[in-house]
């Protein structure tokens, strides 16, 4: 019989994606037979947030009118497994809520933003948000959040965090841990999620800081998930401590005590975590809150009984400044007071007024970052969208593309040479490195996959086209077995028959996430398929790709070619459709799971070829690999596959005996009764059979035998990971730090170098300092270790091969100080001394690092981990823990760090110094403040010189350079100057000018903290920076890059710095606005005009000039603007710059030097974009211009209308033209004819432009 205690809120999960509340009640009645559907209430119902769940399921949170009696026999259970007949998976019923459970659903059309609520310490995951008593039907996440906000999903995220009687001795930074693999796992690093919103109460505050931190310094999805989220707000959160006196009296002794300790007011980790935590919220665009409680809340009181209840003596648990991290002394509108406990703060009532405060923060932090939101995604979509023009430009383009040379005649000494720079340009440097590093199979393993049974055989020898997936678990060799299949020569007697009048072709990538851009990006796979397809046959298929590009761009100069991903994807797919040379062809993608990217987007990649050669006479058959992601399951289960761990069993006998045979008789012998443990536990992974191997070999070298060898065996995890773990921990102390910074260096995301021995060994010397002086020093003499007497503990733990420390290696040890202090690259090593070395550092890491043959066009071998799995282990949240253990928390350091160090003191070539100290401050929040501080001043123009050369200079620019003054105290961006003529000039630069050159955003806050006079009182330039070279970097990075320097402008011009300093700085951007403005073919290069103009809008607002006139050379023959004289606004085409002008008093029809204005600028500009592509010699000068900045150009005459802008140079014919785009775009035109009739009074009222011409 159902009993009614005190009404409890259940969720139940599994629920059919087509149930509704009524089906989801039935469901459960039929699961408990003492239960009604009409006792069954349902108060939310959304879909599953797992992207992968297959079939989808839904989530429902739900009461009882009265609670069932099968639900109320024991106290303690909280989840029971409910069958029902009709259903293939049980219903789930719980009341612990824990991980993610989704509130409300939300159309995915409308859908803008997720929000993620997260509860505090020993409290539930639902109820700590629900207003207390008995009624349990409203609950504001759930019923007011998506009412007040349709656009948003709330969800709520659990977490055990139960104090009495607790067993688990998680961590903050478990805690944490597992949030964002949670967040990964529900695929919100998917191109497809929504931003997110966080709302944490509590300890959830402290969690959610943690999980930040953890993001920012993890992968690629981590800094993804952080970069797309918005921002949020913090209840109580006790940044700085709360009192824990009566809470600790519940954990005294317990395993979960550390976890209290931690948010004491004294708490160590608090503060560490608070300084990281503050740095990047400097290098975020979020929008964050902080409400804290204005009641005293009751603490927690032990009863005679030994329970406890929140009855003891009222108390401040979380004060104002730990509450809001002193925000509120500001009186800022990010802080604000909630009238309620520590308890009851999040607790809303409906129409609650602290509620409608809420809700209003959440509809800003939406407002706002959704902003950002759709500037990024049009940012990314600038290079994703296809080539066709937009719709609104489709008229113009089709009327343009009549114009357009339908014929091409070329010599043969011309198309060789067209076909020769079409290699070069899509040509990767290193292609086949990657390849050329995976390992050989071992002797005869492998050999099996061309037998019948594997079933790839058959694949092979089958007509037509298709695809063959091979998945296996991590480590079991499928890059083996796939340069294997790709080389094997009995792959291309299956392919090809030899009757066929098809050109076959093979085509490989190989998918490297440890290695450079190119061997993981989607671009590198492109080019690098694109590449083998023309070598195969260049004449014909090179000739094809080149006759393509100069019908749509009518030139063949492929030399300075800069692909974007869509033409090379045009490229492809129309290699693939034509029909002047039938192919036959044979693609082999290894490690898809490496890819860089949305895995759902290179699944439907491969699709899409597959679709494309569907109805071709030409075929392909497609071999790929990767590890068996539900994603891969997904879009792949129907292929034809193989999982490689079910057919590896011999291979991996094969592989162990053979190796304890090449270690000598004496080892083998002892190791040979292992083999048949070592082979069973396996279970296919190679990896871990050669680890395993390795470690008895040195133990068996320092002679242990029989039993003692068993128990090392029986110590090993069967776990790669868990293994990973035991290797760093027997790491000895006294090279820990070494061992951190190689597997720093090399996981560092952003490092696009293969590194040498001699770059190691450099690099750690460097590390060891936290001064410029010092780690100059450390480079010239630089040391592998401390001491010469340090490698005596790494001897006895060397490889048999190697044998025990010798005193040879001391000598070539302190040899070695002498040859690396030439401050030379490259230097002579003997191969035997090359090799020991080299094993040093390879038993420093545990074995975990190697060495592998030198890639082509280098001469020393490459180091690198030994497989993803170690990059994916050396990246986790827990390795700083691992290698330091409580030490941890004091070490700041990482990749981004070590590198910068070593970059600023390297002498050849500098220009990555910068962009590591960058992501040093995004990843760490943390400054390399007092490193940048001990540059000695002498040194500032060496480190600053590659900025001077790097915005944009043309030959001509540079010319000038030697006749300009210098002095020992000037160096820095370049001065554009204005007036007569353009000269050059060298600026005060140091520190700060440093900071802003490369947007270190912390260091200058960190300045700013310590000596708030610091830009007021300084010297330096600090206006003239330019953020990140344009080429290689992503439009969504540039994005960002733009915003962080116009945030840091603002952020100088606001503490003290003011634009007097630099008189000349906005006549600098005017002409780099101009020098631009010729080369505009491409969208990050208009993203770059529109930064440039919104870094003037700002330098007029603080006090520049805005009628300061221009004077262009009259050398710069390439521009329209040519020997004029002109003023900001008539160069200027954003709306958010000409309102800013005319503001400033500036009249919309200024005229320049010969009478234009700037409406005849605009008008000029127009005409020379839209019809520049009808001229060859034009377009070779302006690559391609875009259908963007056409639009652009378009809606800024309209504007300049608009303001009252008239025309005084500008032809009729001009005129008539622009409205004929107007009209055909269907945009307003009735101003625009009444100015054009004021200016031409005698023309009859336009009507079909072609009667008019």
């Amino acid at each position: 019989m159902a009993t009614s205690p005190k009404r409890i809120t259940y969720r139940l999960r599994r629920c059919p994606l087509d149930a509704d509340a009524k089906r989801c009640a039935t469901l459960l009645s039929l699961a408990l037979p003492d239960t009604r559907p009409e006792m069954v209430r349902i108060h939310s119902l959304a879909t599953n947030l797992n992207p992968w769940e297959r079939p989808p399921t839904k989530i429902a949170t739900l009461t009882f009118e009265t609670t069932p009696t099968s639900l109320t026999g024991r106290l303690d259970r909280n989840e029971w497994i409910l069958p029902v007949g009709e259903l293939e998976e049980s219903l789930i019923l719980d009341t612990h809520f824990l991980g993610f459970t989704p509130l409300n659903e939300v159309v995915d059309g409308t859908h803008e933003l997720d929000c993620i609520a997260i509860s505090g310490l020993a409290s539930h995951p639902f109820g700590s948000w629900q207003p207390k008593g008995e009624d349990k039907s409203f609950m504001w996440l759930r019923d007011e959040l998506p009412r007040v906000i349709p656009a948003s999903r709330a969800i709520l995220y659990g977490y055990d965090t139960t104090l009495v009687n607790s067993k688990s001795f998680q961590t903050i930074a478990d805690i944490a841990s597992s949030l964002v693999n949670l967040i990964k796992a529900n695929g919100w690093y998917l191109s497809k999620s929504r931003p997110l919103v966080f709302l944490a109460h509590s300890l959830g505050g402290i969690v959610l800081k943690e999980a930040f931190t953890m993001m920012a310094i993890g992968d690629d999805m981590g800094r993804y998930i952080l970069d797309h989220t918005l921002g949020g707000i913090f209840f109580g959160v006790p940044s700085y401590g709360m009192k824990t006196s009566h809470l600790h009296a519940m954990v005294r002794g317990q395993v979960n005590e550390q976890i209290v300790s931690d948010l004491s007011t004294n708490s160590e980790y608090l503060r560490v975590l608070d300084d990281n935590f503050s740095g990047l919220l400097l290098t975020r665009h979020m929008r964050l809150y902080w409400a804290y409680e204005t009641k005293m809340s009751p603490t927690v009181k032990k009863h005679e009984n030994g329970r406890y209840s929140r009855s003891g003596p009222e108390d401040i648990l979380v004060p104002q400044d730990s509450a809001t991290r002193k925000s509120h002394q500001l009186r800022t509108p990010t802080t604000f007071p909630i009238n309620e406990n520590h308890s009851d703060m999040v607790k809303f009532r409906q129409d609650d007024p602290n509620l409608q405060i809420v809700l209003s923060k959440l509809r800003e932090t939406n407002k706002h970052g959704s902003q950002l939101w759709e500037k990024r995604k049009q940012k990314l979509d600038l290079s994703t969208q296809s080539g066709s023009f937009p719709p609104e430009m489709r008229n113009e383009s089709e009327r343009h593309k009549a114009n357009r040379l339908n014929d091409w005649r070329l010599n043969e000494a011309t198309q060789d040479q067209a076909i020769k720079d079409l290699i070069s340009s899509i040509e990767i440097f290193g292609r086949d490195n990657r390849l050329d590093t995976i390992d050989e199979n071992f002797s005869h393993t492998f050999d099996w996959i061309f037998n019948e049974h594997s079933g790839l055989v058959r694949w092979l020898s089958k007509e037509g086209s298709g695809m063959f997936w091979i998945h296996g678990k991590p480590a079991s060799g499928k890059s083996t077995l796939m340069k294997f299949i790709y080389n094997r020569q009995q792959t291309w007697e299956l392919l090809y028959k030899f009757s066929s009048d098809a050109l076959p072709i093979k085509a490989a990538f190989f998918f490297h996430d440890r290695g450079v851009v190119l061997q993981k990006s989607f671009e590198g796979l492109l080019k690098s398929v694109l590449h083998q397809i023309i070598l195969s046959n260049s004449r014909n298929l090179g000739l094809l790709i080149v006759e393509k590009l100069s019908s749509e761009r009518q030139t063949t100069d492929l030399r300075s070619k800069i692909w974007t991903v869509n033409e090379l994807e045009s490229c492809l797919r129309f290699l693939l459709r034509q029909t002047q040379v039938r192919l036959d062809l044979f693609f082999v993608f290894d490690a898809l799971d490496e890819y860089d990217g949305d895995p759902e987007f290179v699944c439907r990649l491969l699709k899409a070829l597959m679709d494309v050669v569907q109805n071709s006479l030409n075929t392909l058959k497609i071999l790929f690999s990767s590890r068996p992601w539900d994603i891969f399951k997904q879009h792949f289960r129907n292929l034809q596959s193989l999982q490689l761990q079910d057919y590896t069993q011999n291979d991996i006998r094969e592989f162990c005996l053979g190796s304890i045979e090449l270690e000598g008789e004496d080892v083998s012998s002892a190791l040979k009764p292992l083999a048949p443990v070592v082979m069973e536990r396996a279970n296919g992974v190679f990896l871990w059979v050669k680890l395993v191997l390795r470690e008895l070999t040195t133990e068996a070298a320092n002679g242990k035998r029989g039993e003692q060898l068993s128990e090392v065996l029986d110590a090993i995890p069967d776990d790669l990971g868990q293994y990973y773990t035991r290797i760093v921990q027997r790491i000895p102390e006294r090279f820990r730090w070494e061992a951190y910074v190689i597997f720093q260096v090399l996981t560092t995301n952003h490092y696009r170098f293969d590194y040498e021995l001699l770059d190691l060994v450099r690099i750690i010397s460097c590390s060891r300092s936290s001064t410029y002086h010092g780690a100059l020093e450390n480079y010239k003499s630089p040391r592998l270790l401390q001491t010469v007497s340090d490698w005596d503990e790494l001897g006895p733990r060397n490889s048999v091969a190697e044998g025990l420390m010798t005193d040879g290696l001391r000598i070539f040890i302190s040899k070695l100080s002498m040859h690396l202090s030439r401050g030379k690259r490259t230097y002579y090593l003997g191969s035997a001394k090359r090799r020991r070395h080299e094993s040093q550092i390879t038993t420093m890491t545990g074995g975990l690092v190697e060495f592998v043959k030198p890639v082509r066009g280098r001469s020393h071998p490459k180091v690198q981990l030994v497989h993803q799995t170690v990059l994916e282990f050396s990246t986790g949240h827990d390795f700083k823990r691992i290698m330091f253990g409580n030490r941890a928390a004091t070490v700041h350091d990482n990749g981004y760090s070590f590198l910068a160090r070593y970059w600023a003191v390297r002498q050849w070539d500098l220009d990555e110094f910068g962009s590591y100290m960058f992501y040093y401050e995004r990843t760490s929040g943390r400054s390399l403040k007092h490193f940048i501080d001990s540059i000695p001043h002498h040194a500032f123009p060496r480190i600053i010189a590659r900025h001077s050369i790097r915005v944009r200079l043309s030959r001509a620019f540079r010319s000038l350079r030697p006749s300009v003054p210098r002095t020992h105290d000037v160096i820095g961006p370049l001065g554009l100057a204005t007036e007569n003529s353009l000269q050059i000039y060298l600026d005060v630069i140091g520190p700060l000018g440093l900071a802003t050159e490369n947007s270190l955003q912390i260091y200058l806050d960190d300045t700013f903290q310590m000596n708030p006079e610091a830009f007021r009182e300084t010297k330096e330039v600090l206006l003239s920076s330019n953020p990140f070279e344009l080429g290689p970097q992503p439009q969504h990075v540039l994005s960002e890059a733009f915003s962080t320097d116009l945030k840091i402008l603002r952020f100088l011009l606001d503490n003290g710095y003011t634009v007097e300093k630099e008189p000349q700085a906005l006549q600098r951007v005017l002409l780099q606005i101009l020098w631009d403005d010729h080369r505009n073919s491409f969208e990050r290069e208009l993203m770059y005009q529109e930064y440039l103009e919104a870094k003037a809008n700002i330098l007029i607002r603080y006090g520049a000039l805005a009628t300061v006139l221009i004077k262009v050379p009259e050398w710069w023959k390439w521009s329209m603007y040519e020997g004029r004289c002109f003023q900001a606004i008539h160069i200027a085409t954003t709306i958010e710059l000409i309102d800013c002008l005319i503001e400033m008093g500036v009249n919309i029809n200024t005229p320049d030097d010969v009478g234009s204005l700037p409406l005849d600028y605009a008008f000029g500009k127009w005409y020379y974009l839209r019809f520049s592509t009808t001229n060859t010699l034009k377009a070779r000068r302006i690559q391609t211009i875009t259908n963007t900045q056409k639009a652009r150009s378009i809606q800024t005459i309209a504007y300049l209308i608009k303001r009252g802008g008239t025309t005084t140079r500008t032809a009729k014919q001009t005129w008539i033209e622009y409205l004929e785009v107007i009209k055909e775009l269907g945009l307003e035109e009735n101003l625009i004819r009444d100015c054009f009739q004021r200016l031409f009074p005698d023309t009859e009222a336009v009507g079909n432009t072609e009667d008019q011409q």
